[in-house]
């Protein structure tokens, strides 16, 4: 039945049952399911990959039957089958949005798998929390290669307007300060912070992670303000920045006054009593800058 099945699929491939396919997928990479079951699934979806392969190459069939291969030969160990050289030259058009949840997997990082993981957000109507982790790492693995620009931002920009919340915008400002798009940077918090305050949620972090993103890019005085507002809500981060630049600036009695409540807190913060050192510290003499006296001169 099986020979036959796949002799009517030779002459017409558009006729594959892909729900069918990838479900019997699952079943192969079930621990559980019998050896001699295994075997006969695996030879039969290894058939089906090659039958879809021959499709007509302007729709998605070809795409499904690379992207059957290419999660075949990862079940067996293989990580760079020739199936994945085609699948990342395939158009994306027609597949589901799980489907395309697959690709971005089985892609390695790089703009393939961006590609395929900015189509499965735009395809899937509900997030899972699964689909935002994954879509976050691949964007952390993105920004950690300095693919900013081609990945990191794209992705960090759809995450923000999907998932709507404070670790996405923090994510996509970090990017943006990055890159120094001091405009984009401060609309994005403005607009967070509104959201945030309007649905009655804490507003420190956010605050903090824009004073913070604006002191790098060496805007003091407004970083001391929103630095300030983000203190004013009880962020510890604030008043470790804030300490930093007292300490910088030589202010010393601000940075005790600033660090006290994070000293007497129990236990006190390390980087709170760390910075109080520093401050209790003898301070070096300023060594003048004028021309060498007479009697140190050389002659």
């Amino acid at each position: 039945m099986r020979l036959l099945l796949l002799f009517a699929l030779l002459l017409h491939p558009q006729g594959i049952d892909w729900e069918g396919a990838w479900a019997d997928l699952a079943r192969l990479a079930d621990p559980t399911t019998d050896p001699a079951e295994a075997a006969e699934l695996r030879a039969g979806l290894d058939a089906l990959a090659r039958v879809a392969l021959t499709a007509d190459p302007e729709g998605p069939e070809v795409t499904r039957g690379a992207l059957l291969a290419v999660r075949l030969a990862k079940s067996e160990g293989e990580e760079n089958s020739p199936a994945l050289t085609t699948l990342r030259r395939r158009p994306l058009d027609g597949l589901t949005g799980e489907e395309l949840w697959w690709v971005a997997e089985v892609q390695p990082p790089g703009p393939a798998r961006v590609r395929a993981l900015l189509a499965a957000l735009e395809a899937t109507a509900e997030l899972t929390p699964e689909h935002l982790r994954l879509a976050w790492n691949y964007g952390v693995v993105e920004a950690q290669a300095l693919r900013l620009e081609t990945g990191a931002l794209p992705i960090q920009r759809i995450l923000e307007q999907r998932a709507q919340a404070p670790w996405s915008t923090m994510d996509l400002g970090l990017t943006l300060s990055r890159l120094g798009r001091v405009e984009e940077l401060d609309a994005l918090f403005e607009h967070a912070i509104e959201r945030e305050a309007a649905a009655g949620r804490d507003t420190a972090e956010l605050w903090s992670r824009w004073g913070i993103a604006t002191y790098g890019l060496g805007r003091d005085d407004l970083a001391r303000d929103r630095l300030g507002r983000a203190l004013a809500r009880g962020s510890q981060d604030a008043s470790l920045v804030l300490a930093r630049m007292d300490l910088r600036a030589g202010r010393l009695e601000a940075v005790r006054s600033g660090l006290r409540a994070s000293i007497l807190s129990t236990p006190p913060a390390p980087w709170a009593l760390r910075c109080w050192g520093i401050s209790l510290l003898p301070q070096p003499r300023t060594r003048p800058h004028g021309p060498a006296s007479k009697g140190n001169a050389k002659h």
